[in-house]
């Protein structure tokens, strides 16, 4: 007479499974937020691993060292990259406008909120910066110049390097922008025309 019963499952006790994608996701999340607010030197894989709620052998796991942890935090915003493939294909006179275009685009990006942390941990600590620096040239800057065709790109490179960096702590970290009356439109419009003759001036 039992031939009918349903005998329930049992349930594991504990927290549901998470994906190893999703436990790398949640640590770079926790360290880029800690990079943003403490600083460089003063996050720690110990700091990092509570703030994600996971064992800090598990950070050690997945990154090896707080240096490789930072770099996972440091990533080109996905309409920067988009952007970088059809660069070459905007008129020469479009140059600046095509390029402040992308990156008012980025702003509204989760991404470039996570840009905003890196360059945060890296205006203070000379480790950081360093190697922010490497990635941010190789893997933004240069790539966009070398889809143009400009002489000088890596000194170009690095003035628009100079450029995008310094309008975005202006903006987003020292705020000295707040007090500033000016429409997006003007802004936008000005930071174009920089990068513009950054691009084309003659040297």
């Amino acid at each position: 007479m039992w031939n009918n019963v349903v005998v329930p499952k049992k349930i594991a006790p504990g927290r549901p499974k998470v994906s190893s994608t999703n436990r790398q996701e949640l640590i770079t999340s926790a360290a880029g937020k800690l990079f943003s607010e403490v600083g460089y030197e003063r996050t720690t894989i110990r700091l990092v691993a509570e703030e994600a709620g996971v064992d800090p052998k598990l950070v050690m796991h997945y990154f090896g060292n707080k240096q490789k942890l930072f770099m996972a935090t440091v990533k080109v915003p996905s309409e920067v990259g988009a952007a970088l493939k059809i660069l070459k294909l905007t008129p020469k006179a479009s140059w600046g406008k095509r390029i402040a275009d992308v990156i008012w685009l980025a702003k509204k990006s989760g991404s470039f909120q996570t840009l905003v942390g890196v360059i945060r941990a890296s205006a203070s600590e000379p480790e950081a910066a360093a190697m922010f620096k490497e990635f941010y040239f190789q893997n933004m800057l240069l790539p966009m110049v070398e889809s143009l065709s400009v002489d000088n790109r890596e000194l170009r490179a690095v003035m628009i390097s100079s450029l995008m960096a310094g309008y975005v702590f202006n903006t987003e970290i020292s705020r000295v922008f707040d007090g500033v009356k000016a429409t997006t439109k003007e802004r936008k419009a000005i930071f174009a025309a920089l990068v513009q003759t950054v691009l084309t001036a003659k040297i």
